[in-house]
């Protein structure tokens, strides 16, 4: 089995609205590479990982995504919303299983405060990547 993590440091500061990234993962690529990764007993890529989010000071909700790619532009995987939040730290776990058709092997890990009108800080965040098969 193929396998990859990354943990992330320094934090990063959350502008207002914008989505931000706060993670992206390595490179996975399946034995006998990309081309041949959808033969054979290959599911998809299994994502799992957490931030640990400062919220800002008027946000209300944390919204996570994980996206192919490793910015903000990529096709949504899996995404989810922390509810009724206050201005304190939050960690969000997050998991996702990717059955593209097309092997994607990194993907970025995102974070918004739809409703904020102040700052917020990713203090830190873990992404790994493995091939998913039975």
């Amino acid at each position: 089995m193929a396998y990859t993590a990354n943990a992330s440091s320094p934090a990063t500061a959350i502008a207002g609205t914008v989505e931000t990234v706060a993670i992206t993962s390595n490179s996975l690529t399946p034995a006998g590479g990309a081309a041949t990764a959808m033969s054979g007993p290959y599911q998809g890529y299994c994502i799992r990982g957490m931030a640990n989010v400062s919220a800002g000071t008027s946000a209300t909700t944390l919204v996570w995504r994980i996206r192919q790619g490793t910015g903000i532009t990529g096709a949504i995987v899996a995404s989810g919303t922390q509810v009724s939040i206050a201005a304190d730290a939050y960690n969000i776990p997050v998991f996702a299983l990717d059955q593209a058709a097309l092997p994607q092997s990194q993907y970025a890990l995102t974070i918004t405060q739809p409703a904020n009108t102040g700052g917020g800080l990713i203090n830190y965040a873990y992404l790994e990547t493995d091939i998913a098969s039975p």
